[in-house]
C-alpha cells in the first residue's frame, strides 16, 4: 500500500503543527491552570472535607447494623440471584457495590462517603455555573452551595451502606446538567443530558 504525499499535504488535519502554535497553546493552558488552580484546589478540599465531618475510623471499625448487613451480603450472592436478593436496596446500588473493591469488611462504607464528596463538588459546579455577573460572586456561591451540601443534616447522618448519598449525588448531577442545557441549549447537550 502506497501513501499519496499530495493527499497528505492537502489535508489540513494531517499537516504538522508549527512549534510556535504549540508553545502558545501550552502557555495559554498554563495561564488558565495558574489563574484558576486555587479554585480547583478549594473545591477538591471541600469534597475531601466529607472525610473530616464523618468519623471514618468509627465507620470502618464498627460492624454492620441489620439493614447494612443485608446490603453487604448481597454482594456475595451470585450475580444471577441479584434481582431476587436486593428487595430492600436498588439493584444498581448492589451492582455498584460489587464493582467497588476495597479491603476490609466495613470498607464498603467508603462508597457512600465517596458519593457524598462527589455531591459536594457537583453542588459547587451547579451553583458556580448559574450565570452570575461577577466571577467572584459565582465562586462564593459555589463554595457556599458546596458547604451547604456538606453540612446538610441528611448528608451528615447518612454514612451507612445505603444508597441515599448516591441518590443525592445523582439528583444534583441531573439538576446541574439540565440547568446547563437550559442556559446553553443545543441538540448535542440534550442528547448528553
Amino acid at each position: 500500500m502506497r501513501v499519496d504525499d499530495d493527499a497528505l499535504a492537502s489535508d489540513p488535519a494531517a499537516a504538522p503543527v508549527k512549534p510556535g502554535v504549540a508553545r502558545r497553546a501550552l502557555a495559554r493552558m498554563r495561564s488558565v491552570i495558574r489563574g484558576r488552580g486555587w479554585e480547583h484546589l478549594a473545591v477538591l478540599l471541600l469534597g475531601l472535607l466529607v472525610l473530616v465531618v464523618h468519623d471514618v475510623g468509627y465507620l470502618l471499625g464498627q460492624s454492620f447494623w441489620t439493614d447494612e448487613a443485608w446490603v453487604a451480603v448481597t454482594t456475595r450472592f451470585p450475580l444471577s440471584q441479584l434481582p431476587a436478593t436486593t428487595s430492600s436496596t436498588p439493584i444498581g446500588w448492589s451492582a455498584l457495590l460489587r464493582v467497588f473493591t476495597a479491603s476490609g469488611a466495613q470498607a464498603l462504607r467508603l462508597l457512600p462517603l465517596a458519593f457524598a464528596g462527589a455531591a459536594v463538588v457537583i453542588a459547587y459546579w451547579f451553583a458556580r455555573r448559574i450565570g452570575w455577573r461577577w466571577g467572584a460572586a459565582s465562586v462564593v456561591a459555589g463554595l457556599l452551595a458546596g458547604v451547604g451540601v456538606l453540612l446538610v443534616p441528611a448528608m451528615l447522618v447518612r454514612d451507612d451502606l445505603k444508597q441515599y448519598t448516591a441518590d443525592a449525588c445523582m439528583a444534583l448531577l441531573a439538576l446541574a446538567l439540565i440547568s446547563r442545557l437550559e442556559r446553553e441549549w443545543s441538540r448535542w447537550r440534550l442528547r448528553a443530558s
